[in-house]
Formats: C-alpha cells, structure tokens, sequence
C-alpha cells in the first residue's frame, strides 16, 4: 500500500489516511482526543508515525496538519484569584476569599467541601462555617469540644466530625441576603470511642463514619440512629468513599477494604504491613479498582479480583501523600514528600510526567473537572498550579504567599478553594477561567 493522501479532521480532532496498492484503497484514522493548544507538535508526530510507519516520510506535512488542528484548540484556562487578607495570629487565623470578597474569622482550617455554591469549612477552633460562592459568611456551626476533622454535605443537611469522638448535623437553609447566624445543631450522634477523622455522605439520608477506634460506623439520619458497625481494622480509618451498596475504606494499618453496606462485611482486603495508608480512591468506572498511597513512597493500582496482585506501582523518593483519577480513569497522578508529582497512564503503566514545582513537596493532585487534560496541584512552595497533560507543560503558577495544605473544587470545576497554612493562614476562591 502507497499513502496517497493524509486529512486532517477538527471535531473530533484526527487525521486521515488513505493508500492505494492500484487494485483496492484503505482508510486508517488516527484519533487525537487529547489534543490541546498545549501539546507539542513533534510529540504528536511521533506518535502520528508510530501509529501510520507509512506516514514516517511525511513529517513535514504532518507537522503542518497537527499545527492547524492545535491552533483550533480553545485556549487553556486560567486562575483568577480573589483577594486574601492578612489576620493576626491567635494562634492561626483563615480567610476565605471569591469573586474578589474575603470574609475573615481567627481559626485555621482542617477540611473543606463544596456543595453547588456552598462550600463548608471544618476547623480547628472547633467550628464549621457554611460560606457562598460570593463569600458571605452563611451559618457558623459550634457546639463541638476539639477540632471539626472533617465534614461533608448530605442534601442540604452539614455532618461535622470532629477530635471529640463525636458527629453534629446541622440543617440548612444556607441561603444568601440575610445576616450570618449560629446554626442550632439538629443532631449528636455518639457512638465512636476516639477521634472522628473521615466522614462521608451515603445517598441522601445517611452518612458513614471512621475514626482513630478502627472502625467505621453507618448512621441514618432521619431516626438519628447507627445502622451499621463496619469492623476489620487494626489501626485508624483515615479514609472514606462510598460508591452504590460498596464503601472503600484505608487505614493506617496498611489495609483497604471495601464492604457492602448492605450485610456491613468486607468483601475485599488489599495492602501490606510495612506502610501505612495516607488515603485510597476507587476507579471512577469500575468499582473493583481502586489506587492507594502509602508512607513506603510508593502508589499502587489493585485490581480486586487479584487482591495479592498489584496491577501498578508509581514510586516516589519518600512517602506518598495523595492519589487521583482523571474522570475516564485513564491515567493516575500522585503527590509525594519527595517533591514530585508524577502522571501515568494506567491502562500499561506508561510515564507520562514527573512534575517539579513546589520546593519542598506536593500535598494534593486533583483533575480538572472541566477538563481531564489539566491537573491542579499544591504544596509547600506557596502555589496552586495548572498542569497541562500528558507533556506536564506549566500552564499557570498562582502564588498564594504561604504553604498550602487543602485542595478542593466546585463540581462544576469553576472554582478552586485552597488553603493557606504557615503564618498568615488563608483560605483563597481561584475562578477558573475557560
């Protein structure tokens, strides 16, 4: 066959190729999904040509063709920061900030979540604070003894858990254009013997706990009652989510394990018992699949089906702190102590990016949920970074003048809350431009 002809095709973006032996034609398409006005034309070539060996003569045109179709691309997206204000010490002090609005109060911060355009804050002057997406102060929520460690939405209900062993739900509305209140807690759920330190939301009316005990707890919260005992750890459960009738838990035990919530058995264990676990995540597609990341410096991918089998290994220089999907589940990012975060793809272990930016080290990796092309990350060089994939090219650097250690995005991936720790501690609202 004799390539006669190569066509460049914009939406969705690819390249055709036609040959000829004199006798019959053949048509071969090249997909670039992944196309973005970041890539690299002689990348892109190289992997035209592994794809067409007949086009390998061709790199010129090939150039030009790939060229074109990058140009077409929209553009990649930016951070545009609110404002952030400086508060006095006593003894750290956050500042929320969006659309150009802070709204100041002295706590430092331990866990954020967003709901649409409610973000809700835990914190260690043993409050939660509901704010908008404007910045107004909506509800603070007290009525806990020590630290709020984590927090989630369930409907329009607040879950707090907190280092005194204990859960509040807290009742909406969070509605904007009236004076900010004291929220009145609407219910104490008791049943833990240590610490509070993960809590996630199960379906609309139930949420599920775990704590430094080992165990983890179901709660229904219209009775206000434990629907479940989840016990199999030895160590803290320091991670939770739920997905259908399944919950994947991590602990510091080294240990994952999935259950079904509907007999509260583990079905499945993966791990070891030289490292701990720092968090664990479920494949977005297939709930048999799942990431860790460990104190060994190592991220591993595990396919359930072969608990002893570990399907991938992303190795740092120290120890491990974050792990995320991108929304197909094709490719894997990690963020370790040693400085790095690194991109993989999954499906045959293919290095994709090892990134250096933050001076010290990573805290968190995050997809863009706009776009599966872009990673967010942050760490101790003061920065929230767009990352654009799978070359790793540095899109934007916003510096946020201290280390950040919490990273969160609204579902729609409009806005980016980050945390800033250190001594002028601050929580900032990035909008993210398209």
């Amino acid at each position: 066959m004799k390539l006669k002809r190569i066509c460049s095709r914009f939406s969705p973006p690819g390249l055709i190729f036609e040959s000829s032996d004199g006798l019959s034609r053949s048509r071969t398409d090249v997909h670039l999904p992944h196309l973005r006005s970041w890539s690299s034309v002689n990348d892109e070539v190289s992997r035209v040509s592994r794809a067409v060996p007949e086009a390998s003569r061709q790199t010129a045109r090939l150039s030009r063709l790939i060229q074109q179709l990058i140009s077409c691309r929209r553009p990649p997206p930016r951070l545009q920061r609110g404002c952030i204000r400086p508060l006095p010490l006593q003894p750290t002090n956050v500042s929320f900030a969006t659309a150009g609005m802070s709204v100041p109060f002295e706590a430092s911060l331990s866990c954020i979540q967003y709901m649409c355009t409610r973000l809700v804050c835990g914190c260690y002057d043993r409050r939660a604070r509901v704010f908008s997406s404007t910045g107004s102060l909506l509800a603070t929520l007290e009525g806990h003894s020590d630290v709020v460690f984590d927090v989630t939405f369930v409907r329009t209900r607040v879950v707090t858990g907190a280092l005194d062993g204990v859960l509040r739900v807290w009742s909406g509305p969070w509605q904007e254009g009236c004076c900010s209140y004291t929220a009145e807690c609407e219910l104490v759920l008791q049943h833990h013997t240590a610490a509070v330190t993960a809590v996630t939301a199960l379906g609309d009316s139930s949420v599920v706990s775990g704590s430094l005990d080992t165990a983890a707890v179901c709660w229904d919260l219209e009775y206000g009652e434990a629907t479940g005992l989840l016990v199999g750890h030895s160590a803290a459960v320091v991670a939770l989510q739920a997905r259908d009738t399944s919950l994947l838990t991590a602990s510091f035990d080294g240990t994952a394990r999935l259950w079904d919530l509907r007999t509260h058995k583990s079905t499945h264990a993966v791990g070891g018992k030289d490292y701990s676990l720092n968090t664990a995540t479920l494949h977005p597609a297939h709930c048999g699949m799942l990431a860790t990341a460990a104190t060994d410096a190592t991220a591993r991918v595990w396919d359930l089906r072969r608990p002893d089998h570990v399907v991938l290994a992303v190795h740092h220089e120290a120890e491990v702190l974050d792990v995320a999907w991108d929304v197909g589940g094709h490719q894997l990012a990690t963020a370790g102590l040693d400085g790095k975060a690194i991109v993989t793809r999954v499906e045959d272990g293919t290095h994709l990016a090892t990134l250096h930016a933050h001076q010290e080290y990573f805290n968190r990796v995050i997809f863009s949920s706009r776009d599966d092309q872009v990673l967010v990350t942050c760490g101790s060089d003061q920065s929230v970074t767009l990352w654009g994939l799978p070359s790793g090219t540095l899109l934007q650097r916003e510096d946020l003048e201290g280390p950040l250690d919490t990273l969160a995005q609204s579902t729609d991936g409009a806005t980016i809350a980050a945390c800033r720790a250190g001594n002028y501690t601050a929580l900032c609202f990035l909008n993210v431009d398209q």
